[in-house]
């Protein structure tokens, strides 16, 4: 942890008030970070989301712990009631460890193009490149090495992490950040196939245009479009090593766990989740809410309120009547092997085959 980091103090009272909550205890004891229940001292906050994990409170040695006030009777330290107490951790980890704010100006190795138009609040870190035409707005940070291409725009507090690569002509909004390695705007995967044998490459013009308050993660594509753009609309997470095609449109919401790979034209709605892994084939469309678990194949538009998973796809209500006689199919497979015994006379050998 870094010594800004650990300049951050914040009493239970301050921490209680700045998420509308009550608490029971000490007000002025100080916080200056997050742990876990077991490794919590007294300057530390820790979480209980889980009933299960209420027995451990009695060793508890945490400065406070945010938890639903219907669970008091298991804390014997400083408790603040919270509805819900991992959404109130979250929103505490960015007031004692997010990234500090842009201190405002540009390093002395960067090359800054002199029509690029870079605010005197952002930052601008060493081996930066900025090309011709970029807007850099107020706040933003652009850490070291990162390229910023020709007419591109990069919105107020948004961060680019070391060794982010913005192509030309791409969007990204406001208070987004892109994790190290990443790459924005690259071409799509764009070839006309030559009959007399070969490959036709076809020039990407489009753009790639990301919303506001989008968090994409380490060493993730998304291509640029072939004609039009590829859009992630604000309010996507996306994980690392994630793959989005040119021309792909991600509703608001959406959240891609790691190793997705949307292949290109595909439309995916609102607050849908695609699990790590899977993969999603070109020119689709996901309605809104679909959920995609992990290492699935998608080869068919699927529709509002449908799981689809490596085995199949089918709507909602199917999944959850299935998923619990799924579990308990070894034992109807079993009372099979038994009835079928008996009606051949051999009940034994029926009821202990392949049990």
């Amino acid at each position: 942890m870094t010594d800004a980091l650990r300049d951050r103090w914040m009493s239970v009272s301050e921490i209680a008030a700045k998420l509308g909550a009550n608490y029971e205890g000490q007000g002025d004891c100080r916080i200056n970070g997050l742990a876990t229940i077991r490794d919590a001292n007294q300057n530390n906050l820790c979480f209980v989301s889980s009933k299960k994990f209420l027995a451990e409170l009695s060793l508890c040695q945490a400065g406070a712990v945010l938890l639903r006030e219907s669970d008091a009777k298991h804390c014997s330290v400083t408790a603040i009631f919270v509805e819900n107490p991992y959404l109130a951790y979250a929103q505490v980890s960015q007031w004692l460890h997010g990234a500090e704010a842009a201190t405002g100006g540009t390093h002395i190795s960067a090359v800054v193009d002199t029509s690029a138009q870079v605010s005197e609040l952002a930052q601008i870190g060493p081996n930066v490149v900025i090309e011709a035409g970029a807007v850099i707005e107020d706040g933003a940070v652009i850490a070291a090495g990162c390229f910023v291409g020709l007419n591109t725009f990069i919105g107020k507090r948004t961060r680019l992490a070391a060794n982010v690569t913005v192509c030309r002509g791409c969007h990204i909004g406001h208070d987004c950040r892109v994790l190290s390695g990443s790459v924005i705007g690259a071409d799509g995967f764009g070839f006309a196939p030559i009959p007399s044998g070969g490959w036709q490459r076809i020039e990407q013009i489009g753009g790639v245009r990301i919303g506001d308050r989008v968090e994409i993660g380490a060493c993730t594509t998304i291509d640029r479009g072939a004609l039009g753009d590829t859009v992630v609309e604000s309010d996507v997470i996306i994980d690392n090593h994630v793959q989005i095609a040119h021309n792909v449109h991600i509703g608001q919401y959406t959240a891609i766990a790691g190793c997705v790979g949307i292949a290109g034209s595909t439309h995916v709605g609102k607050r849908c989740q695609l699990g790590g892994g899977s993969s999603i084939v070109g020119h689709l469309k996901l309605d809104d809410g679909v959920v995609v678990f992990a290492n699935t194949f998608v080869t068919s538009s699927l529709e509002v309120g449908v799981y689809a998973s490596a085995s199949a796809a089918q709507p909602v209500a199917d999944w959850r009547r299935n998923q619990p006689n799924l579990r308990q199919f070894h034992l109807l497979a079993r009372q099979m092997r038994r009835i079928i015994g008996k009606a051949l006379g051999d009940e034994t050998s029926g009821a202990k085959s392949q049990e």
